[in-house]
């Protein structure tokens, strides 16, 4: 851990550095955006990989590898089946933060008293046992085609996917699983600690001006525009001692879609333990989704 946050530093103190250096200059050469790109994936994306453990015992739990490829090349995500063994009223593409792997998230969804629902628990490109590194659109083109070859293995119908799936992220994985959203038109996310955009956060976190160059862009308003379109709802859980993700970027959202975000402000906590802390809350807007 703590080499991670020094290299962490490190990354944000040269990113900070180039950023002041280029935008002095009021131009960006092509090895200053490859160094930007380059400090960006430092920053944003903290990839790791599965202990062979640890994927034996998720499967011998009755969960399933879903294998697919994408540009990135071979990819998997992981699938919990019904905990009542029937064809599933619901699923949820479930997607964590920056440091997260998807098996991370096993014990809540297997938690959660939603025994008729099934999880796909997506690895983004490079973390996991997935090949390649991330960006936006690889990113987009995991979640399409891991849903897509999740509904086949469940025999879900294609045209009926915006009234069967339902989405869960924390962090990042907010922004991933509304590209979710978008590319299928679905209707309801729970979302534990989203950002604005990741210019926005930027501009917050390290000053840069609104007008830089940032190549990894992340935006939610996107596929939250696209549950309203969808008369959707969208449930965020956001604590208020976040110094990771303000909060105010929530109550953001929150403004700009008011007819579709119900915003639950937790007392207490930050950014890692907001699921924990608003377990029953976050239940009970689980279960109410799924109506």
């Amino acid at each position: 851990m703590r080499v991670v946050f020094g290299r962490l530093i490190l990354a944000l103190v040269g990113y900070v550095s180039l950023c002041s250096v280029a935008f002095a200059q009021l131009k960006f050469d092509k090895a200053q955006l490859a160094q930007l790109e380059a400090l960006e994936r430092q920053i944003l994306y903290h990839p790791r990989k599965y202990a062979a453990a640890d994927v034996d015992k998720f499967i011998g739990d009755a969960g399933r590898r879903i294998e697919f490829t994408t540009k990135q090349g071979r990819q998997v995500a992981w699938l919990i089946p019904p905990a009542n063994g029937a064809a599933p009223e619901k699923l949820w593409i479930c997607c964590g933060g920056n440091g997260t792997l998807a098996l991370d998230l096993e014990p809540l969804c297997r938690a959660l008293p939603l025994g008729a629902d099934a999880f796909l628990l997506v690895d983004y490109p490079g973390y996991g046992l997935c090949a390649g590194s991330p960006s936006p659109l690889d990113i987009r083109e995991t979640m399409k085609v891991s849903v897509l070859q999740a509904t086949k293995e469940l025999k879900i119908d294609a045209a009926k996917l915006p009234q069967r799936v339902c989405v869960f992220g924390h962090s990042l994985g907010c922004a991933a699983t509304l590209l979710a959203v978008e590319e299928f038109h679905l209707r309801r996310a729970v979302l534990c600690a989203p950002f604005t955009d990741t210019r926005e956060v930027a501009q917050e976190k390290m000053g840069i001006p609104k007008e830089f160059p940032v190549q990894h862009k992340f935006d939610t308003r996107p596929g939250l525009k696209e549950l309203a379109q969808n008369k959707g709802r969208a449930w965020i859980f956001h604590g208020d001692q976040d110094d990771i993700i303000p909060v105010e970027m929530s109550k953001t959202l929150a403004r700009e879609f008011k007819d579709t975000v119900s915003l639950h402000v937790v007392a207490g906590a930050g950014h890692n333990d907001v699921i924990g802390r608003a377990l029953n809350e976050l239940t009970a807007a689980m279960q109410d989704a799924r109506k």
